[in-house]
């Protein structure tokens, strides 16, 4: 079954509060949300269901931990980062 998850994105020559978007998006099952080392340009809510929080290091992906509804990703969404954990439904 899809879960829901609200993401809200910064426009790159926007300011907040106007320049952020909110949407909601429908991820399935083992999809990857956001991969490691890619830009974090994002923040997400979790509305339903959960989301694993991993780290690849060696070739090995290491289990961080689990979010779940109420909890949000992507902190540094605000200054110019990279993600270094991956998100997976």
């Amino acid at each position: 079954m899809p879960e829901y998850i609200v993401s809200a994105r910064h426009e790159q020559t926007a300011r907040l509060p106007d320049g952020m978007i909110m949407e909601r998006r429908v991820y399935c099952s083992e999809q990857t949300i956001v991969s490691q080392g890619t830009a974090n340009s994002e923040l997400y809510f979790i509305n339903q269901g959960r989301i694993k929080v991993s780290h690849l290091k060696e070739q090995r992906g290491i289990f961080i931990k689990s979010l779940s509804c109420g909890q949000g990703a992507g902190n540094f969404f605000f200054t110019p980062s990279f993600w270094t954990v991956s998100l997976q439904r």
